[in-house]
């Protein structure tokens, strides 16, 4: 999820960037951080592998656009 600014009306639109199978956008709007982002999620699932998650219950960090979870802990 994502929101941009509709220049002119000057009202935020969030977009759910999920459903449209672009995660990244594509484009001209497409995302700046695209690879940064992806190294970042290989090198933060390639740390857990083999782990299983001891709670099941995650709580999420305060975010319109982002679902990032406050704490895993894992186990090996």
């Amino acid at each position: 999820m994502t929101r941009r600014l509709a220049a002119d009306t000057g009202t935020v639109v969030a977009v759910d960037l999920a459903t449209s199978g672009l995660p990244f956008g594509a484009g001209p709007h497409q995302c700046p951080g695209r690879d940064h982002a992806t190294a970042i999620t290989i090198g933060i699932l390639e740390s857990v592998e083999g782990c299983q998650l001891t709670e099941l219950n995650i709580d999420y960090e305060p975010s319109t656009a982002l679902r990032i979870p406050a704490k895993l802990v894992v186990v090996r």
